[in-house]
């Protein structure tokens, strides 16, 4: 990328929609793209509920985190842009973070709350068998299922007409647990290295 990295390009809609499509895609993962194209051909009647689960939390997380960036930035860090710009800037926010480096914003003008966002969406990352990192959405939609519906008397959560079992939940939870535990430590980790320079005003935790 160039040396600000894609910031010259934050109004250029053949750009951004083109890096979104692809971080989008990478994202998926192969399973996914096996389901679409087994459907495409007909050989498939419907997705699989991974790959509902998959495309409807992406979906989610895109809407939600673009809105978020907008009305969080649209006075502070986008206040010079015309408003197609900060459309723009606001779904490649919302994108790039689960599973790519970009930017065409500059991550230093983003406030606090913007950058903590970021954090989130970085923890969650993209879908199994993806070339991203993070949780992955279907672990954050179990937990999210699990938080908000909560489970039956034998630690079922229904799911349409599915069920998901003690064991998935217990793995989701597990992982989330490690990857709080692996931010948690590294965190404190730079902080106490760089203790000297945040005590200057040199860095501080967002």
């Amino acid at each position: 990328t160039f040396s600000t990295n894609l910031e010259a390009y934050v109004g250029d809609a053949l750009v951004s929609l083109t890096i979104c499509a692809l971080i989008i895609s990478g994202g998926l993962g192969f399973i996914v793209f096996r389901d679409l194209g087994m459907r495409l051909r007909g050989t498939k009647k419907r997705l699989t509920t991974h790959s509902r689960i998959v495309l409807s939390v992406t979906l989610c997380l895109l809407v939600a985190g673009s809105l978020l960036f907008f009305w969080l930035e649209r006075r502070h860090g986008m206040r010079d842009l015309p408003f197609g710009s900060k459309v723009l800037a606001s779904l490649f926010l919302s994108t790039t973070p689960r599973t790519a480096g970009f930017d065409t914003l500059n991550p230093a003008s983003l406030g606090h709350a913007s950058t903590l966002l970021t954090i989130l969406l970085m923890f969650i990352g993209a879908s199994p068998g993806s070339t991203g990192g993070g949780v992955k959405t279907t672990t954050f939609f179990i937990v999210l299922l699990v938080v908000l519906k909560g489970a039956d008397e034998e630690g079922r959560v229904s799911l349409g007409s599915r069920s998901l079992g003690i064991n998935s939940i217990i793995k989701a939870f597990g992982v989330v647990g490690k990857g709080l535990l692996i931010v948690i430590a590294s965190t404190t980790a730079i902080l106490l290295l760089e203790r000297g320079q945040v005590a200057s005003g040199g860095g501080s935790l967002v």
